[in-house]
C-alpha cells in the first residue's frame, strides 16, 4: 500500500476544473503531512491541466482516519466555496465539515456524494481529481476534509490558492464612447492578458475580431455595442464586461453676423 502512495504521490500533478463555484475565494490550506509532486499524472474525466508547477509541496491527509485538510477562507466568511482535491485512490472516502455547522449542501464533480460523505472517486482509473462545493446555511471561514476511507487519503491540489489562481478579468467598463473608427478592446483591460474576447451584442455586429480584440465601428448605427472578456483560472474563469457606446459627433452649425459701420451693414470697417 505504501509503495503505491508513494508512486502515485510522486507522479501527482495538480489540476483546476471548469465549474463556476459560488464563491472563488483565496484560501490557505493545512494538512495531517506532506508530499513534494513531481512529474506528472493521468488528467482523467471532467479534469483540466493545472497551474501548480510540479515540485510544489502537497498538502495530504495521510493514511490514517485521522487525517485531514483544513482550508481556511482568506478573508470574510463565506456561504459556499469550492475546492479541488486528488483521491489517491478508488477506496477513499472523506467526511466534509465546516467551522461553524449548520445545514450543509456538498456536491461534487468525479466522485459520489452521500450527505456530507464523498466518495469514492468515480472516474474510472485509479486516483485523480475531484473537485468538492460546499455550502452552509451558516457562513464559515473553513472546510475540513476528515480522510474517513482510512486508506491512501487525499491530497489538495494547490496548498495556497493565491499562488495558483490564474488569471483575473479585471474590472467591468462600460463609459467608452466611440466616434468611429477601430477600438482595441485590449487597451481597457484592467487584469490579465491572454484571455477570450466575445462580442454578446444582440444581434451582433458582425464587425468584432474576436481574435485580436479589435472592434471596428465603421457604418454601424449609433448605440451601445457589448463584450465579454473571459480568462481561465483555478475557479474556472474570470470574466469582465465592456460596453462600447457609438455616437455621432455633433454638427457644427455656422451663421454669419453682418457688421454694422456707420449704418451700413456692408460688413466693411473703415
Amino acid at each position: 500500500m505504501y509503495k503505491f502512495l508513494c508512486i502515485i504521490l510522486c507522479f501527482y500533478v495538480s489540476y483546476s476544473f471548469g465549474q463556476t463555484p459560488n464563491n472563488c475565494l483565496a484560501y490557505t490550506s493545512t494538512g495531517t503531512t506532506s508530499s513534494s509532486t513531481t512529474g506528472t499524472g493521468p488528467i482523467g474525466c471532467n479534469s483540466y491541466p493545472g497551474m501548480v508547477p510540479a515540485g510544489q509541496p502537497a498538502i495530504w491527509t495521510g493514511t490514517s482516519c485521522s487525517g485531514q485538510i483544513t482550508s481556511t477562507v482568506t478573508g470574510g466568511a463565506v456561504s459556499c466555496l469550492s475546492l479541488t482535491y486528488i483521491a489517491v485512490n478508488t477506496n477513499d472516502y472523506a467526511t466534509m465539515s465546516t467551522n461553524t455547522g449548520g445545514a450543509l449542501t456538498i456536491t461534487a464533480i468525479n466522485a459520489n456524494v452521500v450527505g456530507n460523505v464523498v466518495g469514492p472517486y468515480n472516474c474510472g482509473s485509479a486516483y485523480g481529481t475531484v473537485v468538492i462545493t460546499v455550502c452552509s446555511t451558516v457562513p464559515f471561514t473553513s472546510v475540513t476534509l476528515l480522510n474517513t476511507g482510512c486508506t491512501s487519503g487525499w491530497v489538495i491540489n494547490c496548498s495556497d490558492q493565491d499562488a495558483c489562481a490564474g488569471g483575473n478579468a479585471g474590472a467591468d467598463s462600460s463609459t467608452t464612447i466611440l466616434c468611429g473608427g477601430t477600438i482595441d478592446m485590449n487597451t481597457l483591460l484592467t487584469g490579465d492578458t491572454n484571455g477570450t474576447w466575445i462580442e454578446t451584442t444582440s444581434p451582433a455586429s458582425g464587425q468584432f475580431n474576436s481574435s485580436t480584440g479589435v472592434f471596428d465601428a465603421t457604418g454601424l448605427p449609433n448605440g451601445a455595442y457589448t463584450f465579454e472578456y473571459s480568462i481561465m483560472n483555478i475557479c474556472g474563469q474570470s470574466t469582465a464586461q465592456f460596453s462600447v457606446n457609438i455616437t455621432s459627433p455633433n454638427t457644427l452649425v455656422f451663421s454669419t453676423n453682418d457688421v454694422s459701420c456707420a449704418g451700413q451693414c456692408d460688413g466693411i470697417v473703415t
